[in-house]
Order: structure tokens, then sequence, then C-alpha cells
């Protein structure tokens, strides 16, 4: 056949080029071949031996401005003009679809992932709004630099282009990915043909040494910092870092903050020779990416006898099992607890390596090439495709959610700040970043399970203004809440910290604006639910809550106040301007604790006195903010009200469900500030048992 063969660059080794590299090499003495791309690497293809195949130069990516969406719609369309006529095509990778050229078998590998399940895994701007996003799509070796502005119109256009793209038949790397093209374009028809090995590529060595070897480029989803995070737990042990990519300098420096610049190292880019030296002298491979399409780095592992310990998620959990591979959650701990079982059972780490090779013989290029061109000769033949299409609640459960924390220890609220920023407990999740897709997800499916409503996430207005770190992830919140069909909402609780009338006023009209008129946004009696926190010192200023009066005509808005409800003042304190009245921190009522349950129930018969009668019972597992060095806070006589090992939250759960009349709403506090240790988060030292309550406390007091 003559086949014209497409993929965007043919000049690095990654998995997609060397999945062609291997079928080229043995296609090559059968079919007329010609590659179109805008770059080859010579000597890559001088090294496979492929010397039968014609090249053709396409138009290279544009530069600049708007770059990205160019290179996304108006550049395949110019490559599509100057392909060459052939019996069929056949492209590799995003945006390849897109070219209106048939009979055409086309191999992803993946959807474009930046507008599909890596969206939120794009680093959120933390400087100002009027700025630039970093943005990687492969097999671009960097990032594309996207003025922020436009990148959600780039988003939007894309993905409504990325669904014109017609060809005749899909390949999938893994049933896995099968799926998630399924997913993406609405197609069922999608073959399976898994990548493979050359198992005369690589070598077996007894697991003498403690070297955990990673594999992979330098990008966030690629989760590297799970496994630096992981080696905290794992001792006389070294991880080998290779590939490159442009989270080096901040892995680096995490590692560095860690303590463990001795222990953890990069070895950048290495040859195919140097690689197979790694992996026999390793004692296992780590593998934290999020949901990888298949990952070839699993089978060389594989092939060079070495057991696999990998997030349980992806293509290759259907190349490996529990013979040779561990496959855990996406928490340093869980691969340092397996780390940690190969070190002290090398005759384990051994018997699964040696299981790992007995499985491959499913897993050759050779049977990779001839799934593919088996796939390319039935389109050929029959140049068809089969293609498919694709309440008011009666008790409403709201937790306090933040979204400040920046990727690792050190960043970001996490330990960066003696005075505001220090955390005794460290979360089941690793010390991550507010803005990861990937543990937005977790966090909603977590609560949507144990019966929460809605967020109420914490936004700051300072002195500089609106924090816009935060109001991005609260956006990319409710974007993930609408496009994934969550059943649990958000709502705001906006935080001023400063005594700017204007910069208060502007803040909130921006993010009413924004986010009160989005689907995933939570509402009450029909109107957008807004918290206010409330500390007091804005008492009695009219110029200032007449203005917010105003930007709340159209909201339910609720304090969230650090003092009680004055039963006798208050229409002077604050004006009319609440609907309801909640506690932000019900434990730091009074020392004794029968003394602050007494005020607790008397104070929350007071709060429907507010303009719209609502009920709202807070709920807190404890509190300790004592290592926080802050001044002011060594006024507070109460720094410290013990957790009681879950007892003092199940207490106030039951307090709840006694309330009467009962409570049109429950707010608990918080599920993640760990400043104060307010959170009922799973945690390393208290395991999820905070959650175990709310499961059944919520469930009891929605069927009251």
């Amino acid at each position: 056949m003559d086949i014209g063969v497409i993929i965007p660059e043919l000049r690095k080794y990654g998995g997609a080029e060397k999945l062609l590299i291997e079928c080229l090499r043995r296609w090559q003495y059968e079919h007329d071949i010609t590659v179109y791309a805008i770059a080859f690497n010579e000597r890559l293809l001088c090294e496979h031996n492929i010397t039968q195949i014609k090249k053709k130069i396409l138009t290279p990516y544009f530069t600049g401005q708007h770059s990205m969406l160019l290179n996304s719609i108006l550049l395949p369309k110019i490559w599509e003009k100057e392909i060459g006529r052939h019996e069929i095509y056949h492209t590799h990778l995003w945006p390849m679809h897109l070219l209106n050229l048939h009979p055409m078998v086309w191999y992803p590998h993946e959807p474009l992932r930046v507008i599909n399940d890596l969206k939120y895994e794009q680093p959120v701007a933390t400087t100002a709004i009027e700025t630039s996003r970093n943005i990687h799509t492969y097999p671009k070796a960097a990032y594309d630099v996207v003025d922020i502005k436009a990148y959600a119109a780039y988003q939007s256009v894309i993905t409504a282009f990325d669904k014109i793209g017609k060809p005749d038949k899909i390949i999938a790397n893994s049933k896995y990915t099968a799926g998630y093209l399924n997913k993406v374009y609405g197609v069922e028809n999608v073959g399976v043909v898994y990548p493979g090995i050359n198992k005369e590529d690589f070598f077996y060595q007894p697991p003498d040494e403690n070297i955990i070897l990673s594999v992979n480029q330098l990008w966030p989803h690629k989760r590297v910092n799970l496994l630096i995070e992981a080696m905290q737990y794992v001792e006389n042990a070294q991880l080998y870092i290779v590939g490159k990519g442009p989270e080096e300098k901040n892995l680096k420096k995490q590692a560095k903050e860690l303590g463990l610049s001795d222990r953890v190292f990069f070895m950048g880019n290495v040859t195919n020779e140097e690689l197979a030296i790694l992996y026999a002298r390793a004692l296992c491979l780590a593998l934290a990416s999020v949901r990888e399409p298949f990952g070839i780095v699993a089978l060389e592992t594989m092939a060079a006898g070495k057991p696999v310990i990998a997030v349980n998620e992806g293509g290759y959990c259907e190349a490996v099992d529990s013979s040779c591979a561990f496959l855990v959650d996406a928490m340093p701990q869980a691969f340092a607890e397996k780390i940690n079982f190969l070190i002290e059972n090398k005759d384990m780490a051994t018997k699964m390596g040696l299981a790992g090779m007995e499985k491959l013989d499913n897993f050759t290029w050779q049977n990779t090439a001839d799934g593919i061109m088996k796939e390319i000769k039935d389109t050929y033949d029959s140049k068809t495709i089969k293609q498919t299409q694709n309440n008011d609640k009666k008790l409403l459960v709201g937790i306090e959610y933040y979204v400040w924390y920046g990727k690792g220890f050190g960043a970001a609220h996490w330990n960066d700040d003696r005075q505001n920023g220090v955390v005794t407990q460290k979360p089941l999740l690793g010390y991550y970043s507010s803005d990861s897709g990937e543990i937005i997800r977790r966090h909603l499916i977590m609560l949507e399970e144990a019966g929460i409503d809605y967020l109420s996430v914490n936004i700051h207005i300072s002195e500089s203004g609106l924090e816009i770190y935060q109001y991005n992830v609260v956006e990319r919140i409710l974007d993930i809440i609408e496009e994934e069909n969550y059943n649990i909402k958000l709502c705001l609780q906006i935080c001023p910290f400063t005594t700017s009338v204007a910069k208060i006023t502007h803040g909130i009209e921006k993010l009413l604006t924004a986010f009160s008129m989005r689907d995933g946004y939570q509402y009450y009696r029909g109107k957008p639910l807004v918290y206010l926190f409330w500390t007091g010192s804005l008492d009695g200023d009219y110029e200032l809550i007449n203005k917010l009066k105003h930007l709340f005509k159209k909201a339910t808005v609720v304090a969230s106040s650090l003092r009680l409800y004055d039963k006798t003042d208050e229409a002077n304190k604050t004006f009319e301007l609440f609907d309801g009245w909640s506690l932000f921190s019900p434990l730091e009522l009074a020392l004794d604790p029968k003394k602050r349950d007494t005020i607790i129930k008397d104070t929350y018969q007071q709060y429907e006195t507010g303009n719209g009668q609502i009920k709202i019972f807070t709920c807190s597992p404890g509190y300790d903010d004592r290592a926080l060095e802050d001044p002011s806070r060594e006024r507070n006589r109460l720094r410290y009200v013990s957790r009681e090992n879950g007892d003092l939250f199940k207490k106030m759960l039951q307090m709840a469900l006694k309330c009467e009349p009962a409570p049109d709403m429950v707010k608990i506090s918080t599920f993640n500030e760990y400043h104060e240790n307010t959170h009922v988060e799973p945690t390393v030292a208290d395991g999820d048992i905070y959650m175990k309550l709310l499961n059944k406390y919520i469930s009891k007091l929605k069927r009251k």
C-alpha cells in the first residue's frame, strides 16, 4: 500500500515517537511509506535503520501571540494542503485527526489533555489577573505562554474545533485510553493496540542497590513531586529521576527544602544504553503520573526484571498485575510503604521482577506493528467507520473550604510563614496545591459521598485587593463541578481583611459578577448564597454596609461571624445586612465546655432573628493555633480546644441533630484550615475518622 504517515514532529524519542519508529522499521520493506513532519531527527532514524521511507517537511509551528490557537486550528489545515495523495493515511498524536484526508487511521496516544483531564493541572497565575499562563501540549518540549485574558477563549475554540475531526478509524494504546477517547469523541469502535518492548535492549541484574527509578518528562501531571515527598519516609535509598522538563527547577527546590538533595538525583536525558544500565541497577520503578494513557516505562522495567510501584490508574494497569507490581493510591506514604517493603524484602523484589519478565510475550514491537497494520488494511478495504452519538433541600450541609495552598512543603500556607502559615498535621494527599484539578476532584468526590451539599470557599480581599490565586482556583472548582456534573455546589465565603471600602466593594462586585450566576453555584431561597466573614471590626460602618447591602441585594447573605449575634443592638451594628447568622468558630466562646455548649444552644435560637430567619448550626472538630507566632492571637484565651480523638466533633454533630427547631443549614468549620487545626480532611495522624462521622451524622440529619 501507498501510506502517508503524519506526525507533528519526529525528533525526540518519547513514547509516541518510539512507537512509530518501531513500526516504520518493520513496515518500510513491505509498503511505500511517506512520512510528514515539521522536523526529523536523522540520527534517530539511522540508529533504528529506517532507510526506506520518504520524508516530507511540513510548515513549522507558529510562534508569538496566539500561536497556541493557530497551531491548534489553523496549522492542521495548512498541513492538509501540503500532504500529497496516498491510498491511506496513518496519523499520530493531536491534532492530526483534523486533517480532512480519507481513509485515515488515527493513533492519538491520548486526546489533547490540556482541554480535557489536564485542563486544571496547568499552573494558575499568582501575581495579577492580567498575566500569562503556561500551557503544555504534547509533543512540544516547552510551554506555550498564553495571555490569561485569551486563555478561556482559546479553550472554547479548541474544544469546539476538536470535535470536527472525522478519522475513519481510531486506535488506542490501551482499553483505558479507548474509554477516554469514547468519552471525548463519542465513538465506540476504538481499536486497541498496545505498545511493545524490545527485551533484548535490556539486561538483568539482581536488585542489590536501593535505587528507586523515575523515568518521565518533568511536567506537573507526571507528579514526580509525590515521589520526592515519599522519600521522606524511606531511609537508605536514592531516587534517580530521568528526564527533562520545565518542572525540573521546582522539583530540585522541593528536594532541597525537604532535605533530600543528597538522596534525590536528577539525571536529565540519557541514552538508551545508559537507561538500560539504570534499569539494571534499580530496585524498582516508581510511576505517579495522572492517568497515564499507557506508560511504556512499565514495560521497560519489566524487561529489566524489576518490580513496578505505580498509581492505580492508567493504561499500564492492563499490562501489570500483583505478581510484578504494586498499584497504590496517589499519596507519598503509599509509595514509601511499598518502597520500604522491597528494600527489606529483596527476595520478593527479585521474584516480582522475574514474574514481570514472563509477562512480556504479548507486548512486543512486532505485535504492535502487526496490530496497527491490520487496522490500516481493514480500513483501507472497507473505507467506512461506524459512529455513534454519542431542588431546594430541606436541610443543606455546607463546609468551609480553603484554596490558598501552594504545591509542596514550604509553598504557600504549607509552613511558609511562622506567623500565618504553620501546619502541624499533614493531609493524606500530601502537601497539595489548591489549583490541582486532581486534588479538587478528589475533594469533591470525598465530600459529596459524605453528604455535603456545598463548599463555602474562603476567598480573601486584602490591602492589595482580591487574592487572585484564590479567585482562579474558585473558577477552576466551578468549572470542574459543572463539566463533570457533580451534585455538590460552591458558594463564596468572602473575607475582607482591609478597611478600604473601594477594595472591598470592587472585590465583592467582581466575585459576584464572575461566579454567582454559574450553574455550579449554590442558591438558597432562589438567590445565590454568600457568606461574609465578620469579625466585628466593621460594625457600625454605615457607608460600607450600605454599599454591601446594594451589592448583595440579589443574594442570600449570611454572616460567618467571630462574635455572637447581638439580639438587642444588632440593627445598629449591621443595619439588617444579613439574612442569616452563623458562627465561624463556635469553640472559642468559653473556656468551660459546659458553658460553651450552653452558649451555642442559646445563641442558635437567636440566629433566626436575621432578615431571612435562617437557622444555621456550626460544627467544628477542635481548635489549635498555638504554633502560629502571631502577636494578635496572644490575646485569645482559647488557642487550644482538644479534638478528643473525634469525640468533640461527634458531640457537636449530635447537638445539631437535637436542635429544635431543626436547622435550615448545618455548617462544618472546616474542611482544610490546617493553621488553626479545625480541619476534617483525612490526615496522616487521624486518618478519615472525621469524614466517617460526617457521613454518619449527615445521613441522620437529613432523615430527620
